[in-house]
């Protein structure tokens, strides 16, 4: 296949707005810059940006401050030395590729070389390169570097019909100009097709959650029944506690009765025998208490760990106070002597 240098359109139609079955293209002629991976000769970067795009680029004032700024390198523009001008006073450096005529120009310092005198004609291949900051130097045209291509996207609106999985029909008004072809590119295709692949472990993957949130409601379930048997648990333990807050305040009476008694011992002497018999008595019945406590703290239900532990701290007080009884029977021992 073969291709002119007139006019040609490109028209970029992504695959997914295929299905909308109609499309915009950019309206108005305006040059796009592209960079294409990979180093080539002069000539072989002209015929790549003619097949793909429109030309190696053209520069001028204004495209040069956009383009400068993504430059990493040196790279072939649209622009070779006429080795044989047609008259003696044409320049060597007077169109660019596309046929514009060169009046814009960004030498660097010191180029072009000017040919010697006594130079053969004919035998100089020399292609302009652009620097990274924008200044352009001359380069042997079979040298292999990157390349710089532009391209113009024309206005225009384009019906697309009859879509199916691999194909559809397009239609569209011819564009102004002389525009021997139209180039149509179609992105998107793979990639929606992987897309509808990867469908399949996405709705495997949903049956597993349902799995697992089914398993989920039982665990919640048993959790459920657990919670409403510590509940029964914890009315079983809130009866028992009843009578324990009950008997303290018995057993609190008699300590105090008991205590009184030493004071009295301590001002009347005599009438420590009498005491003595009333403390006895009264420790009899704090026993008695103790014993009736003991029997309703006997378990009967389902928490025999809970209740002994007040019979055992109740108990103290009776050591206690048995004491002052051994320290007040050395006095009536002693009368008879």
């Amino acid at each position: 296949m073969t291709f002119s240098l007139q006019d040609r359109i490109c028209i970029l139609v992504p695959w997914a707005l295929m299905m909308m079955m109609m499309m915009m293209i950019y309206v108005k002629a305006q040059p796009e810059f592209f960079v294409p991976p990979g180093s080539m000769t002069w000539n072989e970067a002209r015929n790549h940006c003619q097949v793909c795009y429109k030309e190696l680029v053209t520069l001028t004032p204004s495209s040069i401050q956009v383009i400068a700024q993504k430059l990493t390198s040196v790279y072939w523009i649209g622009l070779r030395k006429h080795p044989q001008p047609p008259c003696p006073l044409s320049m060597p450096w007077s169109r660019w590729a596309n046929g514009d005529f060169l009046t814009y120009q960004n030498w660097y310092p010191g180029w072009p070389v000017l040919k010697s005198p006594g130079g053969v004609p004919g035998t100089e291949d020399l292609c302009v390169a652009t620097l990274r900051f924008g200044a352009w130097v001359e380069k042997n045209c079979s040298e292999l570097l990157p390349y710089i291509c532009y391209d113009e996207r024309f206005s225009g609106q384009v019906s697309i019909t009859a879509v199916t999985t691999s194909s559809a029909n397009f239609t569209w008004q011819p564009m102004a100009g002389a525009i021997d072809h139209y180039h149509v590119e179609v992105r998107g295709g793979i990639n929606l097709k992987a897309i509808s692949t990867n469908l399949t472990p996405i709705a495997t993957n949903l049956t597993a959650d349902s799995t697992n949130l089914t398993a989920i409601g039982t665990n919640l379930a048993a959790i459920s029944t657990n919670l409403a048997a510590i509940g029964t648990n914890m009315t079983a333990i809130s009866a028992h506690s009843t009578p324990i807050g009950t008997y303290p305040t018995v057993i609190g009476i008699n300590p105090t009765t008991i205590g009184i008694n030493p004071t009295t011992i301590g001002t009347n002497p005599s009438s420590v025998g009498s005491h003595l018999t009333a403390i006895g008595t009264d420790l009899v019945a704090i026993a008695t208490d103790l014993d009736a406590i003991a029997n309703d703290l006997t378990p009967t239900g389902t928490d025999p760990i809970f209740q002994p532990a007040p019979i055992r701290r109740q108990q103290a007080p009776i050591r206690f106070q048995q004491a002052p009884i051994r320290r007040q029977q050395a006095p009536i021992r002693q009368k008879p002597i």
